[in-house]
């Protein structure tokens, strides 16, 4: 396990500075988000594939990626994002902290299309990256937010920032609930080798908002953190909970 977490390191690694190379140099062309979308959905595939990550997902009729909403998942690892990528939509931008844009090759590639990065620690700042979220919305782009704002330490829920909130409510967007199960026994915050093994990925309805005021902020955050707690943690769950067929 030890060697393949090293080669899933170094594949990673690899990866990560071809395509992004590429997404730099080719970030003038036309058709440049298209290319980011091909390059990400392959950078998931051979990150999740050398480390020996296999994904299962639940929910999968919950997912309408022809309509613009906010997406919301809980953040647990690194491993959280090839998964997304991969198994939700390449055509996502998230919201991310700051000191992301200056990741080699990565950050430059997100900076370059249209990701949009907050300081949360300077509110005039982070109220003017959210407004750019906001455009991306009205434009036809979803976004993904981790309402947590950072990575957990475990499967509970840290509590839930504002922002994203606000963001779907001045949108009027659904809020599409996401919940992953399993990242931290392969990847634990604060570790760098990776371990192969099982993820669920578990989709819930769409949350909308269409009519809601921002007076309802704190009622759709309690509703969203009820939605992704009652989410399935495995695919026998997700079965469990499903209706008996008429």
């Amino acid at each position: 396990m030890h060697l393949r977490s090293v080669m899933g390191v170094l594949a990673t690694c690899a990866i990560t500075a071809k395509l992004g190379s590429v997404l730099v140099v080719f970030c003038w062309v036309p058709r440049r988000y298209k290319l980011f979308d091909r390059c990400s959905t392959l950078w998931s595939r051979v990150i999740l594939g050398s480390i020996g990550v296999k994904v299962s997902v639940s929910g999968l009729e919950h997912l309408d990626t022809r309509n613009p909403a906010i997406y919301m998942v809980n953040h647990q690892s690194l491993l959280d994002t090839p998964i997304l990528f991969g198994h939700v939509s390449p055509a996502l931008r998230f919201v991310a902290k700051k000191s992301l844009r200056w990741v080699p090759f990565m950050g430059w590639a997100m900076a370059l299309n249209d990701f949009v990065f907050i300081d949360r620690q300077q509110r005039g700042s982070a109220i003017a990256s959210l407004d750019r979220a906001g455009d991306k919305i009205a434009s036809g782009t979803s976004v993904l937010v981790f309402p947590e704002g950072t990575r957990g330490p475990g499967e509970q829920l840290l509590p839930f920032k504002k922002g994203g909130f606000m963001l779907a409510l001045k949108a009027q967007v659904p809020i599409v609930p996401l919940r992953l199960t399993g990242t931290p026994a392969l990847l634990p915050k604060g570790s760098l080798l990776p371990a192969s093994g099982s993820v669920h990925l578990a989709i819930g309805p769409a949350i909308p908002t269409a009519g809601m005021t921002t007076a309802q902020r704190d009622e759709l955050m309690e509703r969203v953190r009820q939605a992704i707690e009652a989410l399935p943690r495995s695919p026998q769950e997700a079965v469990a909970a499903s209706p008996a067929p008429v």
